[in-house]
């Protein structure tokens, strides 16, 4: 059965942007996490902020500092990706007028394929 999407609901759209965004945000935190760790494990900081003390005399990178910042971009993430979705949708909605939408085929799960012949020789 062949069927056609001709249009997709803004708010439907904005509702799937979130849950994605959010999770987005999680693995974003996480890695952010991680490469923190592995970098002061690397004992990277340490050095990073006795090059800032000595060019600028500028406080060390703190942990506070590394998670707002990536907290930050993260939110800024989430907010750019949920806003962006309703507005594809629209466009979306607006192009299958010229184009006639996403064709697909869909087919029930309950069929089952022809079974070959057990004794195919």
């Amino acid at each position: 059965m062949r069927a056609s999407l001709r249009e997709v609901a803004p708010l439907s759209a904005l509702k799937i942007g979130a849950i994605l965004s959010a999770c987005v945000f999680v693995a974003w935190m996480v890695a952010a996490a991680l490469i923190y760790i592995f970098l002061g494990i690397g004992g990277v900081w340490d050095r990073m902020n006795n090059l800032l003390a000595d060019l600028i005399g500028a406080d060390s990178i703190s942990a506070g500092l590394y998670f707002g910042v990536a907290a930050g971009v993260g939110l800024l993430e989430f907010i750019v990706v949920t806003l962006f979705a309703p507005v594809m949708a629209l466009l979306y909605n607006a192009a299958t007028g010229l184009v006639g939408g996403l064709q697909v085929t869909i087919t029930p799960q309950n069929v089952q394929e022809a079974e070959a012949p057990e004794n195919a020789s």
